[in-house]
């Protein structure tokens, strides 16, 4: 009698255990492997979850030791940083609207949104030092005071990009739009 009611639960197990991966294969196909839609809401929400819990809680708790105030010369160096290491994906304004970002999946975030400006310092730094896997964001092999730079550089990114020389309009934006002979192989 036992054996049977372990067999039965063993059994059970393994069809809801197929089910729930039948229905995760099924979403994958569904959704295809195309770069160019946006994360459904549900992705979005468990990225940010993981992302948040890969770091771990001694860099989450750290302050920037730099000065940060808007104007200060180490936000002026991570200025310098950001646009040579961080604006070709990010973009001037770190909107993340550039020729590269809207090719990537999933799409480098709004800098001055409230989901970077929500993290704290030690989690910027932890970002940027070591990049974020399954995404375009690589860890960049700088020193730490160039990080921190950066840091607070994007703790000012509002008041400094509205400063900047694109300020009156984005840059122009290549057209990435497929040639006549390529439009048959898209779905």
């Amino acid at each position: 009698m036992k054996r049977n009611m372990v067999l039965k639960a063993t059994l059970a197990t393994i069809a809801v255990i197929g089910a729930i991966l039948g229905g995760v294969y099924a979403l994958i196909v569904w959704e295809g492997s195309s770069a160019r839609g946006e994360a459904p809401a549900l992705e979005a929400t468990v990225a940010q979850w993981l992302l948040y819990h890969t770091v771990p809680a001694e860099f989450r708790a750290i302050k920037n030791p730099l000065d940060t105030a808007a104007g200060s010369p180490d936000v002026s160096a991570g200025q310098e940083v950001y646009r040579n290491k961080c604006e070709l994906c990010h973009a001037y304004d770190g909107a993340g609207k550039s020729e590269i970002a809207s090719g990537q999946y999933p799409r480098p975030p709004d800098l001055h949104g409230d989901i970077v400006q929500r993290m704290s310092d030690g989690e910027l730094f932890y970002h940027i030092k070591n990049g974020i896997r399954h995404t375009g964001m690589p860890a960049w092999e700088l020193p730490d005071r160039k990080i921190w730079q950066v840091s607070a550089y994007l703790r000012n990114l509002p008041k400094v990009a509205a400063l900047s020389p694109h300020a009156s309009g984005s840059p122009p934006v290549a057209d990435v739009s497929y040639p006549a002979s390529t439009t048959s192989l898209r779905r």
